[in-house]
């Protein structure tokens, strides 16, 4: 019966709600132990004799307890405060953590401390980090400090050029993030439960002429946003490899990238297009004229390349390595327009995907053998779950491919 279905379908959901509850409390137990590790590696450091377990480690590691597991203060025998030695308040958190199905937002982190935290050490920097948060710097720096107090611990070093994680921030870090993942993933179970998406996807994509034809990052958020509009988007442009490693340390939670499977470790990835590439040389180019070139008819040609870690540039590496041809490059930019105005002005050489040389100004040339192919893929952790909301983009993102594959 249908209405039987639809209980059946809903105790599955709720079943799922469950399931990534234990989840997000089991992160947040690892984030205290996280914490612990942190505070004890520095106890020792100082004083390896202390084997952690001194006055100021346990306090420290009784506070976040307390703030994560409801851990009850106590003395010690000698007055040094909490007698719970650090890894036995790291198991009682846990099992606090797992009992209570509240722990995560009553008696668990606060996710917004930890989010300025992931904030302030992606962006390396305070007032970069309240753009992207949408805050006061004042708020995020007040933040920092507060966890700081709070755990006993130094997260950044300051200085007035840059801000850098210290080691116990290196060591938090991962941590907090899984934490922040745990906790989206029960909100993500919920909103399908209520019956629609929420939330905030971060995605990293890649210049537009840099895309092979028949993707576009812009037609996949469209329609994606007409589905569930109530996703918002953190949108980060940069290389494909830089892109991949961010998603594999959960910078991002998906993005488009231009590699080859092997340059794709860690990562779950859904090819969406594929496109042969091309010579393009300004209109009036020896080579403008050709029906196909050879690679090695390049060898005494200016190049302008993308930075190494683009995929166009890995997919060209690859090829000329391939034929054993060494090309000269002349100028490496990180911006797609101004390689078509290089160009456009006879400037240099470049070989790139369709696309990206639609002008009138430039002639392309197919390479008769070897060419280049280059490859969009839509990248996910393959180390852990994405949220509902990735999930949903991914299938999105495959759709619109493959109908304007069809077109």
């Amino acid at each position: 019966m249908p209405g039987e279905q639809q209980a059946a379908d809903d105790a599955d959901r709720v079943a799922g709600v469950d399931q990534r509850d234990d989840e997000g409390r089991e992160a947040v137990a690892l984030l205290v132990d996280a914490v612990e590790r942190a505070r004890h590696g520095r106890e020792r450091h100082d004083d390896e004799e202390r084997e952690g377990d001194g006055p100021e480690a346990a306090a420290v590691a009784t506070a976040v307890a307390v703030r994560f597991g409801g851990v009850r203060r106590g003395r010690g025998e000698r007055g040094h405060g909490p007698s719970i030695r650090p890894s036995a308040i790291a198991r009682n958190a846990r099992a606090r953590c797992r009992l209570s199905a509240d722990a995560i937002t009553i008696a668990g982190v606060d996710l917004r401390q930890l989010s300025v935290f992931v904030a302030v050490a992606e962006e390396e920097g305070f007032s970069r980090a309240a753009d992207r948060l949408r805050v006061a710097q004042s708020a995020v720096s007040a933040t920092v400090r507060n966890l700081e107090r709070e755990w006993g611990v130094t997260l950044f070093h300051r200085t007035t050029h840059r801000v850098a994680l210290s080691a116990e921030g290196r060591a938090l870090l991962p941590e907090a993030r899984a934490a922040l993942a745990a906790a989206g993933r029960v909100t993500d179970a919920v909103d399908e439960v209520r019956g629609g998406l929420r939330g905030r996807l971060r995605l990293g994509i890649v210049q537009a002429g840099a895309m092979p034809s028949g993707v576009s990052a812009a037609a996949v958020l469209a329609a994606f946003r007409r589905e569930h509009p109530g996703v918002a988007f953190d949108l980060r442009q940069g290389g494909s490899e830089l892109q991949a490693e961010a998603v594999r340390s959960g910078a991002l939670d998906l993005s488009f990238v231009g590699l080859p499977d092997e340059r794709l470790p860690g990562l779950t990835a859904t090819v969406l297009a594929r496109d042969t590439m091309v010579l393009a040389c300004r209109s009036d180019h020896p080579f403008a004229g050709r029906d196909a070139v050879e690679l090695a008819d390049l060898v005494d040609e200016s190049f302008v390349e993308l930075p190494s870690t683009w995929g166009v540039r890995i997919a060209n590496d690859r090829a000329f390595a391939a034929a054993g041809v060494t090309r000269r490059i002349a100028h490496e930019i990180n911006d797609m327009g101004t390689t078509v105005d290089v160009v456009r002005h006879g400037l240099a050489v470049a070989v790139v995907p369709p696309l990206f040389a639609a002008d009138p100004s430039i002639a392309t040339v197919p390479i008769r053998t070897g060419a280049p192919t280059f490859v969009v893929s839509l990248v996910l952790p393959a180390g852990r779950p994405p949220g509902a909301a990735a999930r949903a983009f991914a299938a999105t993102a495959a759709r619109v491919a493959e109908a304007d594959a069809g077109t």
